[in-house]
């Protein structure tokens, strides 16, 4: 706030000397219970949740793409399955026709070749078969795996939570209390105390509200000349008054 501005305000709100001295009690329950709601939102659990919800995404993308693996690998044992199927029902028609005298002599020869080669080709299939089912066997494996993380990493995260809930119990009880106590205390002040002093809360906290005591200001922001002081000095008592250079509120706590 510049200095201009709070000349301008210095005459605007008259309060009791007691009801500005309740406003060092505010500022101190304002200051203990914003310490306690930073302690609570640095516990380290959430750090331990932020960490367990990114291995969570991660293991999410990661089955997806698992799910489609699975997927590609099942369809290439099909097509390896029908590629023997086929491959064995000509086969087998060709035996057939040649243990039947169906086939011509001239033609034994070449249909016994392809009959060899149709041999040749299953071998292969059956170590391609093998080969695959043994990739799908590794990629059910391995979501298996990822379905077991999934349940590990709930576990934690409940784990997690139940510490946070029990490390806080107490602490949660003491910051409610602060906060009734604050409201109380808040509800009995004049509301327009109460709104400057949030207002200058907003902008200087934790040091909205500073002490003056035997002529000397303590908990400023900012150097107070000596004239300054002088004039706050001789202040009626019912006066409130707003820094020059810092903005902040001075309460006067001489007796």
């Amino acid at each position: 706030m510049d200095g201009s501005h709070a000349d301008n305000r210095r005459n605007s709100v008259k309060a009791s000397p007691e009801d500005q001295r309740s406003l060092l009690e505010l500022q101190s329950l304002d200051r203990a219970i914003m310490k306690m709601r930073h302690q609570r939102d640095t516990h380290p659990a959430h750090a331990k949740l932020r960490e367990l919800a990114g291995r969570a995404e991660d293991l999410k993308r990661a089955a997806i793409n698992q799910s489609a693996v699975i997927a590609d690998t099942k369809r290439d044992v099909a097509r390896i399955e029908a590629d023997i199927e086929r491959v064995n029902t000509r086969k087998s028609a060709q035996e057939g026709r040649i243990e039947r005298n169906e086939v011509p002599l001239r033609d034994i020869n070449a249909m016994e070749h392809e009959i060899a080669q149709m041999r040749t080709r299953l071998n292969s299939l059956e170590e391609d078969q093998l080969e695959v089912e043994e990739r799908l066997e590794a990629a059910q494996k391995a979501q298996d795996d990822m379905i077991r993380e999934a349940q590990a990493l709930t576990q934690d995260v409940e784990a997690t939570k139940k510490q946070f809930e029990d490390d806080n119990a107490q602490s949660d009880l003491e910051l409610a209390d602060l906060e009734c106590k604050r409201a109380d205390l808040n509800d009995s002040l004049p509301s327009d105390l109460i709104a400057e002093y949030d207002s200058v809360w907003q902008r200087h906290s934790p040091f909205a509200i500073v002490e003056g005591r035997g002529g000397v200001v303590t908990g400023a922001t900012g150097e107070i000349s000596p004239a300054e002081l002088q004039q706050i000095n001789a202040l009626p008592a019912d006066e409130v008054y707003w820094c020059v250079d810092t903005g902040q509120i001075v309460v006067r706590t001489d007796a």
